[in-house]
């Protein structure tokens, strides 16, 4: 083998690595082709970045989780039809931020994700007084269950509890998702 067929080859292994594409101060897009299946899919992860949602006490905590919830709630409307063609998404929230995650076909992946950018720019205008209280009652039932779930569950809970700063338990949660109008 020659130096330049060792070249080619480092170049080629080098394209079937992941790599970053674009990386600066809003934005870092990281692109690897699929090399063991060739289809044509996508993974787009987005974060909204924000620390309120975990600095500022449980209250805020809540109001994320309600906002997420808002989210993936008018997302329903449209999401289930892009399920059925192999397209999904999905709302969080994290110590940085609010997540968006888009996966599947790439081909209408960016139909998708603008259809829930557009929701969510929109959301204030749909906000409705019944849509807040069924998102409050959702929320306020997860939060219930866990208090009656497994005890495995409580105990990594309250690991949690105790490593990561700030968090905040699931009574002091629920206190604050009574107040919220």
């Amino acid at each position: 083998a020659t130096d330049n067929d060792n070249d080619t080859d480092a170049e080629e292994v080098k394209l079937l690595l992941p790599h970053c594409v674009v990386d600066s101060d809003t934005l870092r897009l990281w692109y690897k082709p699929d090399d063991q299946f060739e289809m044509p899919k996508v993974n787009f992860m987005a974060l909204l970045r924000t620390n309120t949602a975990y600095t500022e006490g449980p209250t805020a905590s809540v109001l994320a989780s309600l906002w997420s919830e808002v989210v993936h709630e008018q997302c329903n409307v449209f999401s289930y039809a892009a399920s059925m063609a192999g397209l999904h998404c999905d709302f969080g929230n994290t110590r940085a931020g609010m997540e968006i995650h888009v996966s599947g076909y790439n081909e209408k992946a960016g139909v998708l994700l603008q259809r829930i950018v557009a929701a969510i720019r929109d959301m204030p205008s749909q906000l409705t007084e019944e849509l807040f209280v069924r998102i409050q009652d959702k929320l306020e039932k997860q939060f219930t269950a866990f208090m009656v779930a497994q005890p495995y569950q409580h105990a990594m809970y309250a690991a949690d509890l105790c490593l990561e700063h700030p968090k905040y338990p699931i009574h002091d949660r629920l206190a604050s998702l009574m107040e919220v109008t």
